[in-house]
């Protein structure tokens, strides 16, 4: 929850407005499920009860209004571009800011985490390095590995630096 209210507190936003809870309450739902994809309807559903029963269609309009009120204000335009890590010269839908939210959150939170298991269908294991730097242990589908493997592979990458 403090790394969601951390983030959005940054925002030139009214904190008193319903939106601003809503687009909390979803947020923190959202980090806690990643990295599921969810949709938008279904992370209104889930946050239903915390948000006083509303109806999911209309928290669905609450979020697009308070992303309607963040985009509007050109202050934020700088937090934006720091979240999506590049110039973001339309609105983003309220599904598309959650995603870059949540996933600006757990890059910060865990910027050389490794703990993201890939599978291929034929690939010998290997560490991939992402263009943001992230290492992820690759392992083929077909092969047997053990979790001590998949922990020891992990404390390898992290002894390394990462690099």
């Amino acid at each position: 929850m403090y790394e969601v209210t951390t983030i959005i507190s940054k925002f030139t936003l009214r904190k008193s407005t319903k939106g601003y809870r809503i687009l909390r309450l979803v947020l923190q739902e959202a980090v806690s499920l990643y990295p599921t994809d969810i949709s938008l309807e279904q992370l209104c559903l889930r946050v239903q009860k915390s948000a006083g029963g509303a109806n999911p269609k209309s928290l669905q309009r609450a979020l697009g209004r308070t992303i309607d009120m963040i985009w509007e204000c050109t202050t934020n335009h700088i937090l934006l571009d720091k979240i999506y890590q590049y110039p973001v010269t339309e609105k983003p839908s309220a599904k598309d800011f959650i995603c870059s939210v949540v996933d600006y959150i757990k890059n910060s939170m865990f910027p050389n985490d490794p703990s993201c298991l890939l599978l291929t269908p034929t690939l010998s294991p290997y560490i991939f390095k992402t263009s943001k730097g992230h290492s992820y242990l690759v392992v083929g589908c077909d092969e047997t590995i053990s979790p001590q493997q998949i922990r020891d592979a992990i404390d390898s990458i992290n002894q390394r630096g990462d690099s």
